[in-house]
């Protein structure tokens, strides 16, 4: 970040950091300036794609298994049929007692409080559980969550959970049909994938509650003018006893906000 030395205050430009008219002149004081670049220095505003890419990749990932192993089935499928001269033979087979070992364990039903989401087999809830130690995993790995002053830039965990809201977007509008995408490539029914559409809901909805949420915590903890006063400046007007909270939007044009007794 370039400093543009013209336009400073010569009377704020020195002052120190602890000062709160250094604060108020924001980049127009040299220490504020310094320590806003150091901040970004070590977890940059533009850094944070990264983790709506990395889930990204996730879902790319988990579809392209997906995918290969059912076409791969399927050709595996047609050629072995005209080489089977027997039902034994077919038992037989090394690769249907492994198919038939993990179609066990995977569809073995849950009930009860065990039912997760909608999910009504151990393969489901598994694959539900992975990805929501993937989707923690890429959200809280990194820290600090938030920078030492409000001023010096957004929440890195509000920045990163918000990328990786609109990261499930695709994923959502993919599943959200019948017809779609996903079942011709994987084979797996709408009604299964209904239980991923919901789930992945889920996850958008919390990380958008994750995106929001800090906002207000750092503002919350910054009292000064470039926390919680530059809020209260910003958003609010005092408009008397008993209406300190009025948003300063009140009185733009075509308000219908009108003081009363």
């Amino acid at each position: 970040m370039d400093m543009d030395m013209g336009a400073m205050d010569p009377e704020v430009m020195n002052l120190p950091l602890t000062d709160p008219r250094c604060i108020r002149a924001a980049e127009g004081c040299m220490a504020f300036w310094a320590a806003e670049n150091a901040s970004q220095a070590a977890i940059s505003w533009a850094s944070q794609f990264e983790y709506g890419h990395f889930l990204t990749y996730y879902w790319v990932a988990i579809l392209g298994l997906l995918s290969i192993l059912y076409w791969a089935g399927l050709v595996y499928e047609s050629r072995k049929s005209a080489a089977r001269s027997s039902r034994a033979a077919e038992v037989a087979s090394p690769w249907r007692k492994i198919q038939a070992g993990l179609r066990m364990l995977a569809y073995r039903r849950l009930h009860g409080r065990l039912r997760i989401l909608g999910s009504t087999s151990v393969g489901m809830l598994a694959f539900l559980m992975m990805g929501i130690v993937v989707v923690l995993a890429l959200a809280l790995a990194v820290r600090p969550y938030y920078r030492e002053h409000l001023g010096y830039g957004s929440p890195p965990l509000a920045i990163r959970t918000g990328l990786m809201a609109f990261a499930c977007v695709p994923v959502l509008v993919a599943l959200s049909g019948k017809a779609n995408v996903i079942t011709f490539l994987t084979g797996i029914s709408h009604e299964k994938l209904n239980v991923v559409h919901r789930w992945v809901a889920w996850v958008s909805f919390g990380l958008s509650l994750a995106h929001t949420i800090p906002f207000f915590v750092a503002s919350y903890q910054d009292w000064g003018y470039g926390g919680y006063e530059r809020v209260k400046d910003e958003f609010y007007r005092d408009l008397g006893p008993g209406y300190e909270a009025w948003g300063a939007f009140s009185d733009l044009p075509g308000s219908s906000v009108q003081r009363s007794c």
